[in-house]
C-alpha cells in the first residue's frame, strides 16, 4: 500500500502547473511583461524520487516485497522512456514547440506505466488511484495547449502496455 500512495503522490503533485508571472523587466521600460509559464514539473523527475525513496525504505525495512514493487516500477518507468526517445529516433520527430513533431509524450508513458505496475503489484484500488494520477499527470499539457490530445493517448496506451508487461514479471 505504502508503493501506491508514494507514487500516487509523485503523479498528483506532478499534475500540478506554476502559473505565469507577470514582472517588470528594466529592459521593457515599466511594460509588465508576461513571462513564459514555469515548466511543468517533470513525472520523470518525481517518479524516480519516489522510487528510489520506494527502495530505501524498502531496504531499510527488510521487505523483500517492496524492494520488488521498486525495482518493477524502475524497469516500467526505464523502458516507457526508452520507447519514447526510440521513436523519436526512429522517427526523426522530437518534441518541442511545433506539435506536428511529436509522436507520444514519454511523461503520459512512464506515469501509465508506472500505474500499470501499482496495479499488478498493490491490487485494483491503490491501481485505480494510481491510473486516476496517472491521467492528471498529462491534462495540464493538454489543456495548456502544448500537448495535442493524440499525443496523451498514444502515451497512455503506450505506458499501459508496458506496466502491465513489467507487472507480470517475476523479478527475484
Amino acid at each position: 500500500m505504502s508503493a501506491a500512495v508514494l507514487v500516487t503522490v509523485a503523479l498528483a503533485v506532478d499534475s500540478l502547473r506554476r502559473r505565469s508571472r507577470v514582472r517588470r523587466s528594466a529592459v521593457s521600460a515599466g511594460v509588465p511583461t508576461v513571462q513564459k509559464p514555469a515548466p511543468y514539473v517533470g513525472s520523470p523527475r518525481f517518479l524516480w524520487t519516489s522510487i528510489a525513496a520506494l527502495g530505501l525504505i524498502g531496504r531499510g525495512r527488510r521487505d523483500a516485497g517492496v524492494l520488488r514493487t521498486a525495482a518493477k516500477l524502475a524497469l516500467a518507468v526505464s523502458a516507457a522512456q526508452g520507447l519514447e526517445r526510440a521513436a523519436h529516433a526512429l522517427t526523426g520527430r522530437r518534441g518541442g514547440a511545433d506539435p506536428a513533431r511529436r509522436f507520444f509524450s514519454g511523461r503520459t508513458a512512464a506515469a501509465w506505466a508506472a500505474a500499470g505496475v501499482l496495479e499488478r503489484t498493490q491490487g485494483r484500488g491503490p491501481g485505480v488511484a494510481a491510473f486516476s494520477a496517472a491521467a492528471l499527470a498529462g491534462y495540464p499539457r493538454v489543456a495548456g495547449g502544448r500537448l495535442p490530445i493524440s499525443d496523451f493517448v498514444v502515451g497512455a496506451v503506450v505506458g499501459r502496455v508496458v506496466g502491465r508487461l513489467v507487472g507480470q514479471l517475476r523479478v527475484p
